[in-house]
């Protein structure tokens, strides 16, 4: 089934207009100019991080996870305004973009596979208590938001599915009592312009509102020299409207719907490294620079260029739609949670895959289109009793569509391009000749979750959980090629020509395949806490991340399914707060050991990469946190962590063409693709072993 695109281009800046207008205008009411006099000095104590890392608000201090949260205030100071830029504020942490499907968070070395639609990632992703399935889905504007916390380490337990790694927070500023509202247009260099802004009260006795919208325009930065024209420029815009109802103490209900545009002709990555060197330290044959002398050109290869010489268009064009409703019933001081909500995402890209200004694939990229639901009920008992708990059951199901973006996929100069010295074939060989794929990826989960803790005395706690996970997945997959000239039987380049055509667009297939299974996580905690200025606490968990499926045709012999990844971590932490709360050192110490650890392998002779399986690995290290108030008005905030993460047993990842037979020929068999070369000690995801922050205000 094809999923047409939303038709929402015009639709969304005029809703963008329209809020930008209401918000402008309340900037200046009464009201608003009276709320901007209240702003008082800063206080001299450091202030206090509520979180919910245990699905209820606490001090940040208080809870036996490692935390680092950032408020709507820091984010808006320091001019975070995209994760890409949040991440540097967190060591251990990283996020590898290219763009918005080949996007890939990790925490503390673990998180992988940037563009496979066929897993989910290792770190948890949500957006007001709602699970994120695609990354992508969170590479707009940072706009009205109150708090992103960063929760390290598994937290399959409360937050579920996919959080082997960690979770990533991220939570909105909720409609307020009273009538506020802010407007900010910022200018920069390359074109940089951006308007932002939010209005927020009553509407009624029972009712509030609040309406946000963002613009960020900016011309590209990267100049491409075949066409004369500017690449990777940003015009992103969106909004987001929110109605809070409350009737009484006991009941409250928040409804939420936003809508996001992005439509750029960005992506573009200058040539960096031609690879003139084999694995085993020979030289490449047949490398790029004598295919491209072929056609009388010669590839400049320098990352601070900022030119590229491409012959396609270059673009990409994402939606983001989603509303959910959030009901909280305070049940003789137990408090009942339902969270449901409804997301999708498109993802429709147009790419110049050759990198060069030949002739050679007129097409590259995979459209995305996917749609998801879920739905969440748990109850939290009361707090500051002996026993407390939370306990709750999630549903969620998704609808993943993916294909190529359609068109001939080979040029005129491909067969030329691809062809070795000794063997020039004629441009007939590939010329228009296409490859197409197509998959359907469903999934539907079910869990039951609960955690309890129990107050042993005034310093000792103990806390323990577990949730299960029911996961059902599916993946049909369909390739089909065509186009392309006849070939004759008789022509003498007819072997070579039908060899190329296999290995560059292989023929029809199709597959189907299906997982289930079910996946238990857990966590057990022990904490002492002194009074409020000292926590130490270790902790054993164990993560789970869901089986997964290729969305892909597969060499042959590759298993279509990913089996479920199990991280069990051990983790001793502290945490002070010193010189009248004005001085906080955190740190912690952990190892973790992942067992089918989900990556993605490439097979150099078929020329595709895919999902699979490496035995184990392995993660361990340290992190190191402080916040100084250090004079009323001048706070200090460094953090710094080391992280080894390595590959203990991937006997099965495969090798290189230079370890085969025949190197450098182009070949019809599918031999070597068997071969595997051990990767045990290498990094199992690129990280630095040693990250850190440092910044004053």
């Amino acid at each position: 089934m094809h999923v047409q695109p939303l038709a929402v281009r015009h639709g969304s800046r005029l809703a963008l207009f329209l809020a930008l207008v209401g918000i402008c205008g309340s900037v200046f009411s009464p009201s608003s100019r009276s709320n901007a006099e209240g702003i008082s000095n800063p206080a001299p104590e450091l202030e206090v991080v509520v979180v919910t890392a245990r699905k209820r608000q606490e001090n940040s201090q208080a809870v036996p996870i490692s935390i680092m949260a950032a408020n709507g205030e820091l984010l808006d100071r320091s001019r975070t305004l995209l994760l890409t830029d949040f991440v540097q504020l967190i060591p251990n942490m990283q996020l590898q973009f290219i763009n918005p499907r080949q996007t890939a968070f990790s925490i503390r070395g673990l998180g992988n596979n940037p563009a496979s639609e066929g897993l989910e990632t290792s770190v948890g992703l949500y957006l007001d208590g709602v699970y994120i399935s695609r990354p992508g889905m969170l590479t707009s504007d940072l706009d009205d938001i109150e708090q992103i916390s960063v929760l390290r380490g598994p937290q399959g337990t409360l937050f579920g599915r996919n959080t082997t790694a960690g979770a990533l927070s991220i939570s909105i500023r909720k409609p307020e009592r009273t009538f506020s509202s802010n407007v900010e247009f910022s200018a920069g260099n390359f074109g940089l312009k951006q308007a932002r802004g939010s209005v927020t009260g009553p509407l009624s006795r029972t009712l509030s509102g609040r309406l946000s919208a963002f613009y960020t325009g900016r011309d590209g930065t990267i100049e491409n020299i075949d066409t004369n024209s500017d690449l990777n420029n940003q015009n992103r815009l969106g909004t987001r409207g929110q109605l809070f109802f409350q009737p009484s103490p006991a009941f409250d209900l928040r409804l939420t719907a936003d809508i996001s545009h992005q439509q750029e002709d960005s992506g573009a990555q200058v040539l960096v490294d031609p690879g003139l060197t084999l694995a085993n330290g020979g030289p490449r044959p047949n490398n790029i620079f004598l295919r491209s002398a072929r056609f009388g050109y010669s590839p400049t290869f320098d990352p601070f260029s900022r030119q590229v010489n491409v012959d396609r268009p270059w673009a990409i064009e994402t939606t983001n739609v989603g509303t959910s409703v959030e009901a909280n019933w305070n049940l003789a001081g137990s408090t009942l949670t339902s969270i449901s909500a409804w997301r999708r995402w498109e993802f429709l890209p147009s790419t110049d895959l050759d990198y060069l200004p030949l002739d050679i694939q007129h097409t590259a990229g995979n459209n995305i289109w996917n749609r998801q639901w879920s739905q969440e009920i748990r109850l939290a008992s009361p707090v500051h009793r002996s026993i407390d708990f939370v306990a709750g059951v999630f549903l969620y199901g998704q609808r993943l569509e993916t294909a190529n973006v359609p068109g001939a996929t080979y040029g005129a100069d491909a067969a030329k391009f691809y062809s070795q010295p000794t063997l020039i074939l004629p441009a007939y060989s590939l010329a228009g000749v296409t490859s197409y794929t197509h998959a359907d990826a469903d999934t539907d989960s079910e869990a039951a979750f609960g955690q309890i803790a129990w107050h042993v005395d005034d310093h000792w706690e103990l806390t323990t959980g577990a949730r299960s996970n029911w996961d059902h997945k599916s993946a049909v997959v369909r390739r089909t090629r065509s186009g392309g000239f006849v070939l004759n039987p008789a022509d003498p380049f007819f072997a070579a020509a039908t060899a190329a055509r296999n290995q560059l667009a292989p023929g029809d297939a199709t597959a189907d395949n299906g997982s289930s299974g079910n996946t238990l996580s857990g966590s057990l905690t022990l904490s002492y806490r002194s009074a409020d200025m000292l926590l130490v606490y270790s902790s054993l968990s164990r993560g789970v991340k869901a089986a997964g499926l290729n969305t892909i045709i597969l060499p042959v012999g590759a298993d279509p399914v990913i089996k479920p990844e199990v991280v069990n971590n051990i983790e001793l932490g502290v945490k002070t707060s010193l010189l009248n709360h004005r001085l906080e050192i955190n740190g912690d110490v952990f190892y973790a050991n992942i067992d089918n650890y989900q990556t993605t392998v490439r097979d150099r002779v078929l020329i595709t990469s895919y999902l699979a399986n490496a035995e184990s690995a392995r993660t361990r290290g340290a992190e190191l946190e402080l916040r100084w108030a250090v004079l009323d008005g001048l706070q200090m905030d460094a953090a710094i962590a080391y992280d080894e993460a390595t590959y203990t047993s991937f006997h099965s990842a495969p090798c290189g063409t230079e370890w085969g037979r025949d190197s450098g020929k182009l070949r019809s068999n599918r031999q070597t693709h068997l071969r595997r070369a051990p990767l045990v000690g290498r990094c199992a995801c690129r990280v630095p072993p040693w990250t850190d922050r440092q910044f004053a205000e």
